[in-house]
């Protein structure tokens, strides 16, 4: 054993033994899976004597018992881990789209103990440098456990918690200092389970309501699910998930005939989420994808006189996202190509008397697109030049006629 490894090891077990309470022995053992292993539990075994010796009988018996747990653990519920991993092997390998099917056809291994094993998986990958085979198990550990939790879930609480803090966003005008002790105090509900609710919830109440009471209630949802993915507490993941499940049931009833402005804010609402879920490993093609069609369509909604402060934001937003699309690898040339356009258009906006405090940060996103440009061989001598020295408003206004739009048909 690794010098290194093995002093980890002896700290975490210094950890685990000075814990004052089951949740913070639940969290150490959490946020060390890459040690939960085979060389920890020979360490266990070989401290347990050396305790005794020194008459710690209470240390030495916590120690058996880790040992204990750890055993069941590595071994799995059947007494051989070996089926959990050949289903993680069968994960990793199947064409995507039949993770599904695969989870279906294997529901006797769907339990706590396939979780523990893929947990420790994924921390071995991420230790390795094997980031996206780790973020795709990270999201198939996060649908099992919503799976396994469901089956403790009480509606009634749920429904409960959602008419509060409904209520409290109503009659405090979104006051977080209101709203966020009701989310702190149901971080166990923050989950894929009230995602669910909270889109049936608002469904059901539009399809019974006037058009009037059901924008009066969209745009309560809206401020909810605003609060919950900008909330710093819980799973970041779950917390996007239900902001864009809420994001989604207003734009249902925000139409562009209705409600032309504030559809186009949930729409840049809705991007920014699912660009932030890219972001966190979440299925990142797909959701890069949904945040440039919220994009695309908020962009001709705000080509209005008066919204130039809200179209330049949304198409510096659209940029971002294809030059995100670009670095990992998806059609880079082209979208490249039109996160420079989304950025040219921006600047010739942001050029305007009172835009011009925008302006910078849309300057260095260009720079970067030409910079990237650059660097996959395209015209690189003129790309770097144009990273260096940002557009002049001659430049940017000889690009104003065709625009991004251009490149995108």
């Amino acid at each position: 054993m690794e010098e290194d490894r093995s002093e980890a090891y002896i700290n975490l077990i210094g950890q685990l033994l000075s814990c004052d309470n089951q949740e913070d022995f639940s969290q150490t053992l959490n946020d060390n899976q890459n040690l939960l292993d085979g060389n920890l539990l020979e360490t266990l075994e070989q401290i347990i004597p050396l305790l005794r010796e020194q008459a710690r009988e209470e240390e030495a018996q916590q120690c058996e018992n880790l040992a204990q747990g750890l055993k069941q653990m590595l071994a799995g519920e059947s007494g051989n881990p070996q089926p959990y991993l050949d289903l993680i092997r069968q994960l990793l390998e199947c064409p995507s789209g039949e993770e599904a099917n695969i989870l279906q056809a294997n529901t006797e291994l769907i339990d706590a103990t396939l979780v523990q094993v893929m947990k420790r998986v994924t921390a071995n990958m991420r230790a390795e440098g094997e980031e996206n085979n780790a973020n795709f198990l990270g999201n198939i550990i996060r649908v099992i456990e919503s799976y396994l939790n469901q089956e403790d879930v009480n509606p009634e609480d749920y429904q409960a918690f959602l008419l509060e803090v409904l209520q409290a966003e109503y009659e405090s005008n979104s006051n977080t200092e209101v709203v966020y002790p009701i989310l702190q105090r149901n971080l166990d509900k923050l989950n894929p389970y009230f995602a669910q609710l909270l889109g049936e919830w608002a469904r059901n109440y539009f399809a019974q309501n006037s058009p009037e009471d059901s924008s009066a209630v969209a745009n309560v949802i809206e401020n909810l699910s605003i609060d919950i993915k900008n909330f710093p507490r819980g799973n970041p993941a779950n917390n996007l998930q239900i902001a864009i499940t809420g994001f989604e049931a207003v734009l249902e009833v925000r139409t562009a005939e209705s409600s032309p402005t504030n559809r186009a804010r949930t729409l840049n609402n809705l991007g920014t989420a699912q660009k932030t879920q890219a972001q966190l490993g979440i299925d990142p093609n797909q959701n890069l994808e949904g945040a440039i069609a919220a994009y695309e369509e908020a962009v001709i909604i705000l080509r209005q006189p008066g919204l130039e402060r809200d179209l330049s934001s949304t198409l510096n937003n659209f940029g971002n996202t294809q030059l995100t699309q670009a670095e990992l690898g998806i059609d880079p040339n082209q979208n490249l190509e039109m996160a420079i356009a989304a950025y040219e258009e921006a600047v010739i906006i942001r050029r305007q008397p009172g835009l011009e405090r925008e302006l910078s940060g849309t300057l260095t996103n260009l720079g970067n697109a030409h910079r990237d440009q650059a660097q996959l061989g395209i015209d690189p001598n003129q790309n770097l030049k144009r990273a260096i020295s940002p557009p002049t408003r001659k430049q940017s206004s000889s690009f104003g006629n065709r625009g991004w739009r251009g490149i995108c048909l």
